[in-house]
């Protein structure tokens, strides 16, 4: 073999094109940490989204100055992405997934080579021709985290997703392909839901049947425009879900005395369940069901 980097060695000079690779984190909540007290019907999935205020040495203002951005940044040396994504998102939004045990999902790669106008090409000196791709992850909270703008963001902040989809945003849109980004992960976890609990990933250790059907409803809101899932229906397919090993996937909580939960208005208390931790995967599949008409 000849003419490449593992006959010939690098000398960094003239003869080899090197991409530089980033990571970006779509990371997201269900409004109103403490689900005690909050009506169902009012919770909003959110983004955690940064302020751009990139600029170099000399002071001239990098690409999507001002935009805002999904959390970020530059593989360094002797990193791997997910190793990145932990050190980029403490960077920029004081947030540390290893803290609170969260795995991030890998949701793609994106080597567009237009998706970032950092982009060069360098005809006669492959070296210097410069191309930005990156691994994208989503992360689930359940709970919101108030994140601190780092050294490398102006400001951080939770956003409405539906906003940010339909342009009601500073500048209409995100910088570079997080749109694409964002929409993919959406989809991604949406699909997973069919297959796998990760839908409790959102929720607190207890939960109501009710809390795991409103994740459903704003996701299926969002990726299949249903707005409402037939209660009965759900409530039997959920309690009837066996994971892989046969055993329940969601089972009824003895943590509390009461092992209730109160509803907003006057309706009943509903009863709490805890995930079964070893659960993968789903019995039955959980696709979208309109509500019947009567």
């Amino acid at each position: 073999m000849s003419g490449n980097l593992k006959s010939d060695g690098f000398t960094g000079k003239e003869r080899y094109f090197r991409p530089s690779v980033a990571v970006d984190g779509v990371v997201l909540s269900l409004s109103g940490g403490n689900l005690e007290s909050l009506d169902n019907s009012k919770r909003e999935l959110k983004v955690l989204l940064i302020k751009r205020k990139a600029v170099k040495s000399n002071g001239e203002k990098r690409p999507f100055y001002g935009y805002w951005s999904l959390p970020g940044g530059f593989i360094r040396s002797m990193e791997n992405a997910e190793t990145a994504l932990n050190r980029e998102l403490v960077e920029e939004a004081q947030f540390y997934l290893e803290k609170r045990n969260i795995i991030p999902h890998q949701i793609g790669f994106y080597s567009n080579p237009k998706r970032d106008e950092y982009n060069f090409d360098s005809k006669d000196n492959p070296s210097l021709h410069k191309q930005v791709m990156s691994v994208a992850y989503a992360a689930i909270l359940n709970k919101e985290v108030i994140p601190f703008s780092g050294s490398d963001a102006e400001e951080a902040k939770y956003f409405k997703v539906q906003d940010v989809l339909s342009g009601k945003i500073n500048r209409g849109r995100l910088a570079f392909d997080h749109n694409q980004i964002l929409e993919d992960s959406l989809s991604y976890i949406a699909e997973k839901m069919k297959f796998t609990p990760i839908a409790l990933d959102f929720l607190e250790e207890e939960f109501t049947i009710g809390e795991i059907r409103n994740v459903y409803e704003i996701f299926w809101s969002i990726t299949h425009n249903l707005r409402e899932i037939d209660l009965s229906n759900f409530h039997k397919k959920v309690l009837s879900q066996k994971d892989q090993d046969g055993n329940p996937v969601i089972l009824p909580s003895n943590k509390s005395k009461e092992r209730k939960k109160k509803q907003p208005g006057k309706g009943a208390p509903a009863k709490l369940y805890v995930r079964n931790k070893n659960s993968k995967e789903f019995s039955l599949v959980m696709s979208p069901t309109k509500k019947r008409v009567k």
